[in-house]
């Protein structure tokens, strides 16, 4: 994890499960939610998290481009 988070009670009572697959393309999100529901009891907490990449490249007398 980039930069990192401080947990007060490290590593002896606190812990991060951060897990990443390849998403099948025709996953729905209720299917997700159904397993997370599943262990709600043993993992209370969750968090959803959203990421954005793109490009920009700038220079002098180039074209503009986006990705």
């Amino acid at each position: 994890m980039i930069g990192g988070r401080h947990y007060p009670n490290a590593p002896i009572t606190e812990a991060v499960i951060d897990l990443r697959v390849k998403q099948r393309a025709e996953l729905k999100l209720e299917e997700v939610e159904a397993v997370r529901s599943e262990h709600k009891e043993d993992y209370p907490k969750s968090e959803e998290v959203y990421e954005a990449r793109g490009i920009m490249q700038v220079g002098v007398g180039a074209a503009s481009a986006s990705a």
